[in-house]
């Protein structure tokens, strides 16, 4: 058939090889694409501690971005007895459900104290008193980046 029709042959080839660079293209496009994402890891470290006459939870929360584009943190939330805590990326004040101050976070590690670049890792450092939360239950936090949702959890001792 090659030799009687030329003409097939060569617009079978063409064919074959367009299919076939267009699969690698789009195989080489998916997987740049992948290494985009954002891999976020993280755990929380909870110290009982007490200074001015009263006792607090310091909760040292360990985010890191083992690959992809830099994520920006945009709020933290804490999820407390009966309260969540909420970080918002613009301040460092811990704020409860009733709109009150309860204490600052120290935050380590980020850009701008936002921004966390890829292969970084950052603390977040959250002392909260210790009527927030009951001894042998697990709470949760949550962080919230604009690229990525991190859910944490963490025993109270």
């Amino acid at each position: 058939m090659g030799l009687e029709y030329p003409v097939l042959v060569t617009i079978a080839s063409v064919a074959f090889l367009v299919v076939v660079s267009a699969s690698l293209f789009l195989y080489l496009h998916v997987i740049s694409e992948l290494r985009k994402v954002p891999v976020l890891n993280g755990g929380v470290e909870v110290y009982s501690v007490a200074y001015n006459s009263t006792q607090w939870m310091r909760l040292v929360i360990t985010v890191s971005n083992e690959r992809g584009e830099p994520v920006e943190l945009v709020q933290m939330r804490i999820y407390a007895e009966g309260e969540t805590l909420v970080v918002n990326s613009s301040s460092t004040a811990v704020i409860n459900s009733h709109g009150e101050v309860v204490q600052s976070a120290t935050i380590y590690g980020l850009v701008n104290g936002k921004v966390l670049l890829s292969g970084a890792t950052a603390h977040v450092v959250v002392d909260i008193p210790r009527a927030y939360f009951t001894t042998g239950k697990t709470y949760q936090a949550l962080l919230l980046f604009d690229k990525g949702t991190l859910v944490l959890s963490f025993d109270v001792k």
